[in-house]
């Protein structure tokens, strides 16, 4: 299976996102695919992998560390994806929810000439995420880097992105 991705970050946390809304990831063990991913000598490279996903038109997002397991929140990683949202042009919001594991959470997006700049959690939630963080970035800038690159062909390799063929 070959999959459209970008490389983003936040706060310096290098994330490759997976759109979800456009491929269908059913049957892919995501825990062995994030570990794919995120391993930086044989694949792209990443602090953790993101799934913007969409559930009854409220977005969402599923995040997976290097080693494979799934983290309820990433606020360098939430921030991303609000990025990603607004600028592919799903929405014209710039306050946003969006699902994770630990629950809805909601940003401010700060957009100039049609573009996020910044992305900022309001005060009353801010806190309560950042309980769950290992670090502490409250307004911190989420940019991207559009890829229509394949993972395998980042690399420059033949094989068809596919979990079963890897092993951690």
């Amino acid at each position: 299976m070959k999959l459209e991705y970008i490389k983003c970050h936040g706060s310096g946390n290098e994330f490759v996102m997976i759109d979800s809304t456009r491929v269908d990831l059913q049957g892919v063990d995501l825990a062995e695919l994030s570990r794919f991913v995120c391993n930086r000598t044989e694949a792209i490279g990443a602090d953790g992998l993101l799934l913007l996903c969409l559930k009854e038109g409220v977005y969402g997002m599923r995040m997976f560390n290097p080693d494979g397991s799934e983290a309820e929140m990433c606020g360098n990683g939430i921030r991303c994806v609000g990025k990603y949202v607004y600028d592919k042009g799903y929405t014209e919001k710039t306050e946003l929810a969006v699902e994770t594991l630990s629950g809805i959470r909601y940003l401010n997006l700060h957009v100039s000439d049609g573009k996020v700049d910044s992305v900022s959690v309001p005060s009353e939630a801010l806190s309560e995420i950042q309980k769950g963080l290992s670090y502490r970035y409250p307004y911190a800038a989420a940019t991207d880097t559009p890829s229509k690159k394949t993972a395998t062909e980042q690399k420059g390799r033949e094989k068809d992105l596919e979990a079963s063929e890897h092993t951690p």
